[in-house]
């Protein structure tokens, strides 16, 4: 139980299954007389589900334990990761919920080297190779406190305790790789593992080194080209680390390492997204991570600006531009480029392309550059370059339209 006194004092979610690691969980942070609350998921997926459920829920009515339980809805795709994808969300609410620290897992040193070996054979460069003691997952503390024990270890306390438990017939199944895994596992001999743990500890030990040689540079969205070839042998592991740092890019493979940086050495320009949310761009020698923005647009009527006469205010550059715009012209729309492109004339966006390479306005930038049009959706001003529809002029005071 001193693995779980570090915990006293403090509010935790234990994410209890029912097996016999999760109750032997359960069992040691009530008898350390933590303060717990319990969730605990039915996926429905085979008919002992109730039944563990039921285990779980017994045991914390009896010792007047919080416990929270959720039902999955039925999983389109792959099931193990829906499933985990559900558990975090409903745990993420439940420790906002009860104003937790985070949740504590039944992960134990078979499931450590599990993981070591998948891996392994899956060849992706990892944050940490195996289970780290903590974490954060979806942005909440995930600690593992029972990681230096066997399951069979926890068995044994179950048994030894008198603490009932459920066993999961999915994990005989070698349907997921998961399970022929566990099953390679089990062939294993004491120096086989030996030698695992040892792979662990030095790329682990290797990687937090680099972490803190490269820690300033890393927290960096953007940096020179220069300074990324400055790296050089040190370049792909920079990477690898700046994606994981910047991005929610988790796994990434040696090969796509190898070929973005090939790419971020020699081509002149690089647009590449990484995710829904973010994207690797280099461009005027620079190369940045980039969190993509929304479209927007607009609506502005004449009864919202004091008289004919505008000026338009856009974050991404200093000062701002006057604009005379005629009355019958309202009402406006003013929206981004990116969200209008395919609409316009290639004339047009073929002089605004140049436009933006001669003045080396940023690609993001190019994308939310505002546009404005008229009722009739014919466009009529484009910040900073004009048109004829819309006069620019510096000679009048006018109101701010931001």
């Amino acid at each position: 139980m001193e693995n779980l006194f570090q915990y006293r004092n403090q509010k935790w979610v234990i994410a209890v299954s029912g097996g016999p690691d999760s109750m032997a969980l359960l069992d040691l942070a009530f008898k350390s007389n933590l303060d717990i609350y319990v969730l605990h998921v039915n996926y429905h997926k085979r008919e002992s589900a109730l039944r563990d459920q039921m285990i779980v829920q017994e045991y914390c009515a009896k010792n007047n334990i919080p416990c929270f339980v959720y039902d999955s809805p039925d999983f389109k795709g792959n099931f193990q990761d829906n499933a985990r994808i559900f558990r975090y969300t409903k745990i993420k609410e439940l420790v906002n919920q009860v104003s937790a620290q985070g949740v504590l897992v039944a992960h134990h040193k078979d499931d450590d080297l599990e993981t070591l070996i998948f891996q392994i054979k899956r060849n992706s460069k990892v944050a940490y190779y195996g289970l780290s003691h903590s974490t954060y997952i979806f942005g909440i503390r995930v600690d593992r406190p029972l990681l230096s024990y066997t399951k069979k270890e926890l068995v044994d306390y179950c048994h030894n305790n008198s603490i009932n438990y459920g066993i999961d017939e999915s994990n005989h199944s070698l349907v997921y790789t998961r399970n022929k895994i566990r099953f390679e596992l089990n062939e294993l001999k004491p120096n086989e593992i030996d030698e695992l743990y040892k792979i662990k500890n030095e790329y682990n030990q290797k990687r937090d080194s680099f972490i803190q040689t490269f820690e300033k540079l890393l927290n960096q969205t953007s940096i020179s080209h220069n300074i990324y070839i400055s790296l050089s042998h040190n370049r792909n592991w920079f990477l690898l680390e700046w994606l994981r740092y910047q991005t929610d890019v988790k796994a990434l493979s040696d090969k796509f390492i190898l070929e973005l940086d090939r790419q971020l050495v020699h081509a002149k320009s690089v647009k590449l997204r990484l995710s829904k949310q973010y994207r690797l761009i280099k461009q005027y020698d620079m190369i940045q991570i980039i969190e993509e923005m929304e479209d927007y647009k607009y609506r502005v009527n004449i009864n919202q600006t004091l008289d004919e006469r505008i000026k338009l205010s856009y974050e991404k550059k200093s000062g701002y531009t006057k604009v005379q715009i005629s009355k019958d012209s309202f009402p406006l729309t003013i929206t981004n480029l990116r969200s209008c492109r395919n609409s316009l004339q290639s004339n047009i966006y073929t002089k605004l392309s140049r436009w933006f390479i001669k003045n080396k306005i940023p690609i993001q930038d190019r994308e939310m550059w505002p546009l404005v049009f008229n009722h009739k959706n014919e466009l009529i001003y484009i910040l900073d370059v004009g048109y004829e529809h819309g006069v620019s002029t510096d000679t009048m005071d006018c109101y701010m339209l931001k």
